[in-house]
């Protein structure tokens, strides 16, 4: 019969087969946890490597989508349709493309009550019917800048004897410089169309 206080020791040279062999009985020489300990499973190593103060973090960007080509179909006075939006189905007339990528088109808004307004070219079909433009002259100021809102939040106002001040915002001073933009823009398209009551002004409407 085997001891199990005796152990069996063989050179390195003599080993055959695994080390942690079978004594009979379904019994090993060594337990499991034995044999995972000393493969070094399970254990944590500690990081060593002192971190260096000046290293620096590299940051995930998000590059920038290029701006797409525009569309052999799409040319300044081309009367395209809106397919999203407050005004979808609306017809408008293409302006010019802005600097982002946008197109700039109006309705105009004496006809149908479409504003200058932004609007991605993947969102409108353009029709076969153009007007000629080269005599609209749009404001330099018409540009994506023109359409972000700029005015800044205000602290609330403090409350005196129960009573609180009305907040003064700028969309009257912002309204009228639109109106006057939007002005200049109908009154030179709609010559442009022949007048408002004419063929094409009915079919823009």
């Amino acid at each position: 019969n085997w001891d199990s206080t005796e152990r069996i020791r063989m050179p390195k040279q003599q080993r055959k087969g695994p080390r942690n062999q079978l004594i009979g009985d379904g019994i090993y020489l060594y337990s499991r946890s034995k044999i995972h300990k000393s493969k070094g499973r399970g254990l944590v190593k500690k990081q060593t490597k002192p971190i260096d103060p000046n290293h620096k973090i590299m940051k995930m960007t998000k590059k920038a989508s290029p701006i797409a080509k525009l569309r052999p179909s799409l040319t300044p006075g081309t009367v395209v349709i809106l397919l999203a939006g407050v005004f979808r189905g609306h017809r408008v007339v293409f302006l010019k493309r802005l600097a982002s990528g946008l197109l700039l088109v109006t309705g105009p808004f004496k006809v149908n009550g479409v504003p200058l307004r932004r609007v991605n070219q993947a969102y409108v079909i353009a029709t076969n019917t153009k007007v000629d433009i080269s005599g609209v002259k749009i404001p330099d100021r018409v540009n994506d800048e023109y359409f972000l809102k700029t005015e800044a939040k205000k602290p609330a106002t403090p409350i005196e004897d129960g009573k609180v001040e009305p907040k003064k915002s700028k969309k009257d001073k912002l309204s009228k410089e639109r109106l006057e933009d939007q002005a200049i823009v109908d009154e030179a398209v709609i010559k442009a169309l022949g007048g408002q009551k004419t063929t094409m002004g009915a079919y823009l409407h």
